[in-house]
């Protein structure tokens, strides 16, 4: 049988494909203008399927003839400007692989955007006598001084950076069989309510627990508004929630309620069964708890002493100064939380330490008698 002879033009880019199908030639290839999908084979049949497949919508849009030539010459100019803004970004590869690290850097430290400024002028000024002696000292003065490190430059690095990280996460979770999550609703210096969330997850071989997110609660904070956020925050990213086994949170009722609170919540909307988990994993803190009366009167004691100090600001002051007058390596007292119950015998050590000073806050530990003093002491042992 004689082989079939095919002829170089009807394997070439026909230039009307460009107006025709919103298809041009790039490196021996049919690229698509609208979608940027490759056809291999340099057939009409093909790019005309491809066009009346997926971009029948363009065709309906921009009939043939001047409003659709119109259309592929600007998709077309955009294509080329991509382009040259690519050859110059590989042309200054260096600079900018130059200008993450320098992002990273900053970020990582926890350092302000308008640090990378300071950054290259410092580097500047080294470089002058540092490399004095290098042959090629001009060059790099020029490549420090060309590598982009401005505030806006370091922010949008930042922002590419996280979102790369963001990325990697939700495929590893959704790679995985598993994944569980821990929440912690607390408030910042600003009044802002914040909620964290933390995942744990196997990816490959390796067990990873990052950060998924914080986000911030701008009106009230119960169960139900934490469940919303998280929600929402669950079907932008498309967490496979199925895969969701546990969830880990503190004591708070927004978290347990039995009715309203957000694992309550989120088992009524998963419809089936979801560990929870406690974040205090101290066992004494927990046996602590459970000591006797006796022990629990003394813990209510030492609960209003410490949060009759923290609560005012004068009192607070004059204990810390008590606190450096005697030696002690505490810096403070925090106001007590049944969540921070892990706590409770550094606080109450750090009130029996202070209890002869003659200077002591009025009405702090005054009231600590000596039979509750060897009560607290025990149980500064158990926790």
């Amino acid at each position: 049988m004689a082989e079939r002879k095919k002829d170089d033009d009807y394997r070439a880019f026909q230039a009307t494909w460009t107006e025709e199908f919103a298809f041009m030639e790039r490196a021996g290839s049919a690229v698509c203008l609208i979608c940027n999908d490759k056809i291999a084979s340099m057939k009409r049949s093909n790019i005309k399927r491809h066009f009346d497949t997926h971009h029948a919508s363009f065709a309906s849009k921009y009939p043939a003839g001047d409003s659709r030539k119109r259309a592929c010459e600007e998709l077309q100019r955009r294509v080329q400007t991509s382009q040259q803004q690519l050859r110059v970004w590989t042309k200054q590869g260096d600079g900018n692989s130059a200008s993450f690290a320098g992002a990273l850097a900053i970020v990582r430290n926890g350092k302000p955007f308008t640090d990378g400024e300071y950054a290259k002028t410092f580097m500047l000024d080294v470089a002058n006598g540092l490399f004095d002696d290098f042959p090629n000292k001009d060059k790099i003065i020029k490549r420090i001084k060309d590598m982009p490190l401005s505030a806006r430059t370091v922010h949008d690095r930042s922002i590419m950076m996280a979102n790369q990280v963001e990325e990697t996460q939700i495929k590893d979770i959704n790679a995985g069989t598993y994944f569980s999550l821990a929440l912690d609703e607390s408030t910042d210096v600003s009044h802002l309510s914040q909620c964290s969330i933390i995942a744990r997850y196997a990816a490959g071989d390796t067990l990873r627990e990052e950060s998924l997110a914080v986000l911030p609660m701008k009106g009230t904070t119960r169960g139900e508004d934490l469940f919303t956020s998280f929600m929402e925050f669950a079907k932008e990213k498309k967490l496979p929630m199925d895969k969701l086994i546990s969830v880990c949170t503190d004591g708070a009722p927004c978290m347990l309620g039995k009715n309203k609170g957000f694992v309550a919540l989120l088992r009524e909307h998963e419809k089936r069964a979801i560990l929870s988990f406690h974040c205090i994993l101290h066992q004494e803190a927990l046996c602590a708890q459970t000591c006797g009366q006796e022990l629990g009167e003394v813990m209510s004691l030492v609960i209003r002493v410490v949060n009759f100090i923290v609560a005012r600001a004068l009192n607070d002051r004059q204990f810390k100064a008590l606190l450096e007058e005697v030696g002690n390596h505490y810096p403070g007292l925090l106001l007590h939380s049944n969540v921070r119950n892990c706590l409770s015998g550094i606080q109450a050590a750090i009130i029996i330490i202070t209890r002869r000073h003659p200077s002591e806050p009025r009405g702090a530990v005054s009231i600590l008698s000596w039979a509750v003093m060897c009560l607290e002491y025990l149980r500064c042992e158990v926790v």
